[in-house]
This record gives structure tokens, sequence and C-alpha cells, in this order.
């Protein structure tokens, strides 16, 4: 899932934007709304990348592609979540060890 935030407005860039999948959400938070990846981060001012870990070097570049030519410029934070399928990293405390 990517998440973008503009002003006061959130928008989730999802796969499939189809609002009565995401209604849940959406009735959760009113001024939110979903769209195409590519749509969001055209429209986003910074961009908050949120999905679960495990990547290669490859599967990174890939994924930083994906995002689409409207991410030139724009702040991207890396929130990716490392999950059990990470070799070698167990959660302690709120903190990941490796």
């Amino acid at each position: 899932m990517l998440l973008t935030l503009s002003v006061s407005f959130l928008r989730y860039g999802v796969r499939e934007p189809s609002p009565h999948k995401y209604r849940h959400l959406l009735n959760q938070q009113p001024a939110a709304s979903v769209g195409s990846v590519h749509d969001v981060v055209a429209w986003g001012d910074a961009i908050i990348l949120a999905v679960p870990g495990a990547f290669s070097e490859a599967e990174i570049k890939e994924l930083a592609d994906s995002l689409g030519p409207g991410v030139r410029g724009k702040v991207v934070i890396d929130a990716t979540n490392a999950l059990t399928d990470y070799p070698k990293v167990t959660r302690s405390c709120g903190w990941y060890n490796m």
C-alpha cells in the first residue's frame, strides 16, 4: 500500500482502487480516498511507502520503478515493514534485531 499526504488530505495508492473494497477504511477517515498508485504518486507532495519487507536488491529497483514518473523530485519516506519472512529478523521490545 502506498500512502501520500497533501495538506490535510490523504490518499491511498492501491493496485485495485475500488471505494467499495476500502469502504471500512474510508469510513474511518472521511478526508481520505483511494486511487491507483500512479495517480496517487502524481497527486501527492510526499509519499510514504509502507509495504512488507524482505525484498532483494532487484525487487527494490522494480518497486521503485513501479511508482511511475510522477515520483521524480518528491519526498519518499520508506516505512517498509520487516516481517518474519525476512531472514534472521526478530522483534524484541519494539526493535528489530538482525
